[in-house]
């Protein structure tokens, strides 16, 4: 059983042992009249344990397979007109949505609201742009009419641009961006040492400015240690290390922290120009979060990254997200004092920290992965690697991370505009989203070290730090744990947040605004020039580097909770987490499910009160929408595996073979075996066409061309083989099959191509070897002109078209003609000898076994055989020979350079043989390759057939018993392997039409019909 299966085993056992707990073991210990309610302090945990069990059972059972990625959807261009009307609709309901919002939201939000909106219906998609004047044009008009706002603003700004409040936001920028660095102390631990020292200040607006600053100071530097040793300095830069570490350790931890920064920088500026903005109007939005839509919000987020997180299988992800829910449910609940699920463990009253789990499922891994492989610590840069020798983006990776930090700005700041979100749960569904809607390539990319990955959380987390001071300035309500610090320090100080803050004390207001841009510009100046120095951590030698990583590790993890306790804690959930990387569970939805479990049982509890039961689902149409969009989160990537896994099962379900009526394929009657011949099923034809379906039609008879054209409907590729010109008097040409179906790819191969002089001769393998100047080249001086010894021209021009048919599905928007020449594909896989010719003048000559390009390069004779020998380097040169006993020929001129050898080759080869011939060639080739000279033997195909390579990996495929034929059959395979798996082929070369009944039936046939065609002579 594979390891994620044990593993799945192991959480299975440890699902029922909470299980059991919380349906019998908890209540049992509540008195009678909480038994009566229907939110006890095992609700959440019953609810939880049951998904954990039946998702630990499907991997168990493996009802999910690795998927390979679906395709893209098609994007249709062609009907410009109609979305030109589409626009002008869009921008005339906007027209009456500005009205109606007018007035609840108030005059700068809806002006924003309007402009940026409707720049987006028109085309705009520079989002930073389209924002900036946005909020310039809406604040200047909104200023102009409103007197007493701009009064605010001016005395903001002399305030905050005193001698006294400046120095504020640099001190508070570098002690918050150095604690962000520290695992173990984060923003609220620092904030609330630093409110003594506030109210020291005595002013309120400065005392406000530096901590602010800390605040996202802290969060702005929180991303340095996720980068350089995956060490999350805070929750809301875990996000980050899942790009930014695999791109430090590429050896670009320049690139990775400048874009950190950058994305940062834009994220909290954004976010200070939309709370200018917004700040009224969405205090008033967000009293309209009830404890159900905060859950439901929750789960949304907990869908997007189980669903994207997880490496091909959801299942696991989702497992793992279950387990981290459960790990938050151990200590005292939320709403309730009682202790659950601590076993009696007095260090377990308060639950497990999130520094320790942090820790224990990042940075120890990650220590352990640096012993178990010593090259993992070098990063690709090699000796390089702490040297930063460029902190610059390229401009196409600046092209990238615009349009990311534009959106990802705007989100994470309406969700650190909602009382409890804030910046961690803004980072983790900022990247989801990226990773969601970016192309399946750039999917690809992430958590491989993808800029835009690092970009997304960076954006969305320093953009909801700000967005958090709208419910806290506007409302009096802290929208986080550090914010409510924050509305302690703000009463300590005599100041009452709230709606009449903006009106009584605006220059406290309007100052920390601006102090935001400021705080903003100095972390970029500060941070950006330091990067080169902060990166040298990836210079440290390894048996420094590890052990600094495990001290690092041990004591944010005694920090955090100031117990020797988690010390363990963290030991035995690092091995955990080692394991589970082993098995390739995604580890970061256990630490997401674990940082949210609280909030999302918190909010589900509250709402069963409310509610007297779960009728807050559907009593509340936006949790309800919630809820359905975190069921599509999870559910549309398994349909679109499932649909991608059926498409890449090998080519074997996607491949139809069209064949005349009777006689079929040319190749079913060509091979060595008379008897296959006879039966249609030649060895030729066995090589090329196992897994494919095979129909028959008649393309000359109307009623056969219609089928065909049906057909097409359902294709996306066709390939033909005929000379240019017969499909067109079939008339069933591209021209006339585009119109059938626009979106097809038409493969068109033919000897000479569709056009030019040779245009129309008839054109085989035999043909194209000849015509193409391979046989010229094939053989030695005495036996050239050679024929090639298998049919190469058929299968490079096969090969050709292959790579231009996949080119073509990628393109946007797909139907295109590809017209691939079989006498043009060999010429361009003789490419070097091609341009002997053209560039050097050199006629390209008959060389038999010798590599002209080096020497010794060629077939050398040993006992019982030949032996290749490929030393084509120097330092290979003086191997062979001191490994031969023959380091003598060196000293000889005319062997002295690589030219020499080359012009003296004959003579060379025959001082080599005279060793070479004393022993046998697999020996040469054993010790050979040892020593760093590549050899091989010079092989019959039989004899490689047999060896394990081959064998080992698959290549062979035999069928057993196949129909028609009467014995087994063995063919080769592709030999290529997509993501350590091979495609699958399940079926032996089909039958002359034998799929005719299966195929004409899927499109509507019936047997009456295929029975009257076939008499006909269609089929």
């Amino acid at each position: 059983m594979a390891l994620d299966r044990w593993l799945a085993l192991v959480i299975l056992l440890i699902c029922l042992a909470y299980g059991y707990a919380a349906y019998f073991t908890m209540d049992a210990l509540l008195p009678p009249i909480m038994k009566r309610s229907p939110n006890w302090p095992s609700s959440f945990p019953k609810v939880l344990v049951i998904g954990a069990i039946l998702l630990s059972l499907s991997i168990l059972l493996g009802l999910e397979k690795s998927p390979d990625k679906s395709d893209a959807a098609d994007i249709n261009l062609s009907r410009l007109h109609e979305y030109q009307v589409g626009q002008a609709v869009l921008l005339l309901v906007l027209m009456v949505a500005y009205a109606l919002l007018l007035r609840p939201i108030g005059f700068l939000a809806a002006t924003f609201l309007f402009l940026s909106v409707g720049s987006f219906i028109l085309g705009e998609r520079r989002f930073g742009l389209m924002i900036l004047v946005a909020a310039i044009a809406a604040g200047t008009v909104g200023y102009l009419v409103d007197a007493e706002m701009l009064e605010g603003l001016l005395a903001g700004l002399s305030t905050a641009f005193t001698f006294t409040n400046i120095m504020m936001v640099i001190g508070g920028c570098l002690i918050g961006t150095f604690i962000g660095m520290l695992p173990g102390l984060g923003p609220m631990s620092i904030i609330a040492i630093m409110i003594p020292v506030a109210i020291t200040i005595g002013d309120p607006s400065a005392a406000l400015i530096l901590l602010a600053g800390v605040y996202y100071g802290a969060v702005f530097g929180g991303s340095t240690s996720s980068i350089l040793i995956n060490a999350p300095g805070v929750a809301s830069t875990v996000a980050t290390s899942f790009d930014g570490y695999p791109l430090a350790r590429k050896g670009q931890a320049g690139k990775a922290l400048t874009v950190a920064a950058i994305a940062s920088f834009s994220g909290g500026t954004i976010g200070a120009i939309l709370l200018m903005v917004f700040a009224p109007a969405l205090a008033s939005v967000a009293l309209l979060f009830h404890s159900s839509e905060y859950f439901a919000l929750m789960v949304v987020g907990l869908s997007a990254i189980a669903a994207f997180a997880g490496t091909g299988q959801v299942s696991k992800a989702l497992l793992m997200t279950f387990l981290g829910l459960m790990m938050a449910t151990v200590g005292e609940g939320v709403l309730f004092n009682a202790p659950r699920f601590t076993m009696g463990v007095m260090d377990l009253q308060s639950g497990f920290g999130f520094i320790t789990l942090a820790m224990a499922m990042f940075a120890l891994p990650e220590a352990i992965f640096l012993v178990l492989d010593p090259g993992r610590s070098k990063t690709g840069d090699g000796s390089d690697s702490g040297k930063i020798k460029n902190l610059r983006i390229t401009r196409e990776e600046a092209r990238k991370i615009t349009p990311v930090i534009g959106r990802q700005s705007l989100q994470g700041f309406f969700i650190g505009v909602l009382p409890g979100a804030g910046a961690t749960i803004a980072s983790f569904l900022g990247y989801a989203v990226e990773r969601n809607i970016a192309s399946k390539e750039e999917q690809e990319e992430f958590g491989k070290g993808s800029v835009k990955g690092i970009a997304a959380p960076e954006s969305a987390n320093n953009a909801a730090c700000t967005g958090s001071f709208v419910p806290l300035l506007t409302l009096g309500i802290p929208g986080s744990g550090t914010t409510a610090i924050l509305l302690g320090a703000l009463i300590a100080l005599n100041v009452s947040p709230g709606p009449r803050l903006m009106v009584d004390e605006p220059q406290i207001f309007w100052a920390v605004i601006i102090s935001m841009y400021l705080g903003n510009l100095v972390l970029l100046i500060l941070n950006l020039p330091l990067i080169p120095y902060i990166a040298k951590v990836l210079a440290v030698p390894r048996n420094y580097l590890i052990p600094f990583i495990l001290f690092f590790t041990l004591m944010g993890a005694y920090i955090g909770q100031n117990n020797a306790t988690e010390l363990l804690l963290l030991v035995g959930f690092g091995i955990c987490a080692t394991l589970f990387r082993f098995a390739d569970y995604p580890l970061a939805p256990l630490l997401i499910g674990f940082i949210l479990g609280p909030l999302l049982e918190n909010n589900f509890s509250r709402a069963m009160q409310l509610y007297d039961g779960i009728g807050f689902v559907w009593e509340r149409p936006m949790t309800l929408g919630l809820l359905i969009l975190a069921v599509m989160l999870v559910v549309l990537p398994g349909y679109r595996a499932r649909r991608a896994r059926l498409r890449a099962e090998g080519v074997a379900d996607g491949v139809i073979k069209v064949e005349a009526t009777g006689r079929g394929d040319l190749a079913r009657r060509l091979g060595a075996d008379p008897d296959l011949n006879d039966k249609g099923m030649g060895v030729s034809f066995l090589a090329q066409n196992a897994g494919k379906k095979s129909v028959t039609v008649n393309l000359k008879h109307p009623k056969g061309k219609q089928l065909f054209l049906k057909l097409v409907k359902t294709a996306d590729v066709l390939v033909e083989n005929f000379r240019p010109g017969v499909m067109k008097r079939l008339g069933v040409d591209y021209n006339t099959l585009k119109k059938e179906k626009p979106q097809l790819i038409y493969c068109a191969i033919s000897g000479f191509g569709q056009d030019g002089p040779w245009v129309h001769r008839p054109a085989y393998d035999q043909i194209i070897q000849g015509a193409s100047g391979v046989m010229s080249i094939t053989g030695d001086s005495e036996s050239a002109p050679l024929r090639v010894g298998y049919p190469v021209a058929d299968t490079v021009g096969g090969i050709t078209a292959a790579f231009a048919v996949a080119s073509a599905l990628n393109a946007s928007p797909r139907g295109s003609f590809i017209d691939v020449s079989m006498l043009e594909s060999v010429l361009a896989t003789m490419g070097w000898v091609v341009s002997n010719y053209l560039n050097a003048g050199v006629e390209p000559a008959a060389n038999g076994n010798e590599n002209v390009t080096s020497s010794p390069s060629g077939a050398f004779e040993a006992e019982h055989g030949l032996l290749n020998i490929a030393a084509n380097k120097d330092e290979q040169w003086i191997l062979l020979t001191d490994h031969l006993g023959l380091g003598a020929l060196r000293e000889r001129p005319q062997y002295a350079t690589r030219e020499d050898r080359k012009r003296n080759r004959l003579a060379l080869k025959a001082e080599l043989e005279t060793v070479l011939k004393t022993r046998p060639a697999r020996d040469w080739a054993k010790e050979l390759n040892r020593i760093g000279v590549p050899s091989g033997a010079v092989l019959t195909v039989p004899e490689v057939l047999e060896m394990p390579q081959v064998a080992d990996r698959g290549f062979l495929k035999t069928f057993q018993d196949v129909p028609g034929v009467g014995r087994d059959i063995s063919v080769t395979t592709t030999g290529i392997k997509l993501d350590g798996e091979a495609p699958r082929v399940d079926d032996p070369p089909p039958l002359l039409g034998e799929h005719n009944n299966e195929i004409w039936t899927d499109l509507g046939l019936s047997e009456a019909e295929l029975t009257e065609l076939e008499n006909d002579g269609a089929l």
